[in-house]
């Protein structure tokens, strides 16, 4: 039996999703490190946390499965369920959100640097 394309790619998806839920949390740690930068460049950090937001977001939503064979804690699986359950419905809408935060970046990044 020949299995389709997206079987085959379901362990490289759920790698992509891990590493970019990761990225995410981390751009998320960053920004609000760097939290000084609002006073400064308020639209620059502000798009860095939401585009950060978003990639967590639906990391977490690729890669749950990945994500879960780390977590051996059955009440840290049970509360990424319960977010997975809140985030499905809206994955859609964070994705078109998300590529309208990545025409933004690349359209600020020309007309304010």
């Amino acid at each position: 039996m020949r299995r389709s394309s997206s079987t085959r790619s379901l362990p490289t998806q759920g790698w992509i999703g891990a590493i970019s839920c990761l990225w995410g949390v981390w751009g998320i740690i960053s920004a609000v490190l760097n939290i000084g930068w609002l006073s400064t460049w308020p639209i620059w950090w502000i798009s860095w946390l939401a585009g950060s937001v978003l990639q967590a977001a639906l990391g977490l939503i690729l890669g749950i499965g990945t994500l879960k064979t780390f977590i051996k804690n059955p009440t840290a699986q049970a509360k990424m369920d319960e977010t997975l359950a809140k985030l499905s419905p809206k994955q859609g809408m964070l994705g078109l959100v998300a590529i309208g935060m990545g025409v933004w970046v690349i359209v600020s990044s020309i007309l304010f640097h």
